[in-house]
């Protein structure tokens, strides 16, 4: 088997191989970028989505939500707001991934007052008209 794969395995493979040993021996952050780097440049989508998917398949599922918030660099929890509510949401919402914003939006939607959410529909159709 050694022998087959020696022979047939595409040169990229063989790259990745190396660099993954490498990275998995220096164990820094610094390897981990370069591995990502690497990859991006030597393997397909398809690829690197396998690789991810095997890689967050063998954590438990705190560990690899927690693994993905970090490379989607997640927002987490909205801070407290020190400098003002509206300032302080556009900052946390800049640095927010879609799923955290929509998830946000919609629980905030949910507890506000009905005129509240009249005044915001209308507001959010009157930007959809605008744009």
């Amino acid at each position: 088997m050694t022998a087959f794969l020696k022979k047939y395995m595409r040169p990229a493979y063989k790259s990745i191989s190396r660099a993954l040993g490498y990275s998995l021996t220096l164990g820094t952050s610094e390897a981990w970028a370069a591995f990502s780097t690497i990859a991006a440049h030597r393997l397909s989508l398809e690829d690197r989505a396998g690789m991810a998917f095997a890689t967050l398949s063998s954590l438990d599922p705190a560990q690899a939500e927690q693994v993905a918030a970090a490379a989607l660099r997640a927002a987490g929890m909205p801070a407290s707001s020190f400098l003002g509510a509206m300032l302080e949401a556009r900052l946390w919402a800049h640095s927010a991934t879609e799923t955290e914003r929509k998830a946000y939006c919609l629980a905030c939607f949910e507890v506000m007052a009905e005129a509240n959410q009249s005044a915001f529909l209308q507001r959010a159709t009157a930007m959809e008209a605008a744009a």
